[in-house]
């Protein structure tokens, strides 16, 4: 591996991701301190690893941030001092951000054949609803970045929203909220409002769950529940070997960094 570090630090950050992307074994917490510039450090060795990766980050400011990175562009200049063409990445986007479906698919279809994979951490816990949303587990290593936040992934309190249109769409805009949800799990090709539709159709199982479910004045079918743990569990035991270095992960990587250092 070759790149350009700022650090003797940044460079022996940078070894580490890369012995765990070589060699594959129990996952790794990678913490660091703040303005050791553990993104430069991540970027060169996932890029020049020439394995498909995937990149889970807390929010999509952060995604673009990254998108228009010197680390990325490092990790590239990297790939073209090795003589090697240069990586692709694509930063996974909702269907919401695309007029037609058919631009949506192709960006899809696009994202899931690139090199580098990057989204959101809540994409990561789509992805254990329907697979097929960014199909991580066909990903030699995931990454998640400031792994210390993937508790806001799955609040504990939390809004779900299948929005007015989406019901229409359906036509389930009259409809109870579990045959609602159970149309919009048959028939919608958005694979978001399928996620969270199936969120709902499980509270629904579980009626202790949700303090409020129905429609509210947009016409918007909402549930407001409390989640103790449940969903981030269900991250945990799906990433799980990130948490607990015994257990296997159903992943066949899993990389993590902290915002900071762990006590």
């Amino acid at each position: 591996m070759k790149g350009p570090y700022r650090s003797p630090q940044q460079a022996q950050y940078a070894k580490l991701i890369e012995r765990a992307v070589s060699k594959p074994g129990a996952p790794l917490l990678a913490g660091a301190a703040p303005g050791l510039g553990k993104t430069h450090g991540y970027a060169i060795p996932l890029l020049c690893s020439g394995k498909k990766v995937a990149i889970a980050m807390s929010t999509r400011q952060l995604i673009d941030q990254f998108m228009a990175s010197d680390a990325l562009a490092a990790a590239q200049a990297a790939l073209e001092a090795e003589g090697r063409p240069a990586a692709t990445v694509v930063a996974l986007q909702p269907r919401r951000q695309f007029e037609t479906a058919v631009a949506y698919r192709a960006h899809k279809t696009a994202a899931l054949d690139a090199d580098v994979l990057v989204l959101t951490q809540m994409g990561v816990l789509i992805d254990t609803h329907i697979p097929a949303y960014a199909q991580l587990r066909q990903r030699a290593v995931l990454l998640f970045d400031e792994a210390d936040l993937l508790a806001d992934a799955a609040d504990l309190r939390s809004t779900y929203r299948i929005e007015a249109e989406a019901l229409a769409r359906a036509g389930v805009e009259n409809a109870t909220p579990p045959k609602a949800v159970e149309t919009i799990i048959k028939k919608s090709d958005d694979p978001e409002e399928k996620a969270v539709a199936t969120a709902i159709q499980r509270a629904l199982a579980k009626p202790a769950w949700y303090k409020v479910v129905g429609k509210d004045d947009s016409g918007d079918l909402v549930l407001t529940h409390r989640m103790p743990g449940r969903m981030l569990r269900t991250l945990i035991m799906t990433c799980r070997g990130a948490f607990s270095p015994v257990a296997p992960s159903r992943y066949r990587g899993v990389l993590t960094t902290l915002s900071k250092p762990s006590a």
